[in-house]
């Protein structure tokens, strides 16, 4: 089963259309802030969310995903980076504060270059 969720209810509606032939698809409004929207998952992966959080907002997603994520399973994080984005956070903070928690075991990182100055982050971690 995979579930995805989004807080924007027409990002949900898109996705839910997209995805409306596959059975093992759920696709569910959820502000992943206030808790995830299933209880234990083995990969669960934040694509250009997590740098519209502040500090604190992304060090509550990440301990809930270390309750969620079961130990052998994986968390992805990618997003975009530009220095412009000076409101964001920016992704070297999440990977700074995965490698202070002790349930992460970081397996990949690669910051690459992307359109212009803007770069993009792509980190796996194990859940030990």
């Amino acid at each position: 089963m995979l579930t995805a969720c989004d807080l924007a209810p027409e990002a949900v509606r898109r996705t839910r259309k997209r995805c409306a032939a596959f059975n093992s698809v759920s696709v569910i409004e959820a502000d992943i802030r206030k808790g995830f929207p299933v209880s234990r998952v083995n990969l669960a992966v934040f694509s250009d969310v997590l740098y519209y959080l502040s500090r604190q907002e992304i060090a509550s997603v990440l301990a809930e995903a270390a309750r969620c994520v079961v130990p052998g399973g994986w968390m992805l994080f990618a997003n975009e980076w530009n220095a412009s984005y000076k409101s964001l956070t920016p992704p070297d903070y999440v990977v700074h504060l995965l490698h202070t928690r002790p349930e992460w075991r970081q397996v990949r990182l690669e910051v690459v270059p992307s359109a212009g100055p803007t770069t993009l982050t792509i980190a796996v971690f194990e859940r030990t």
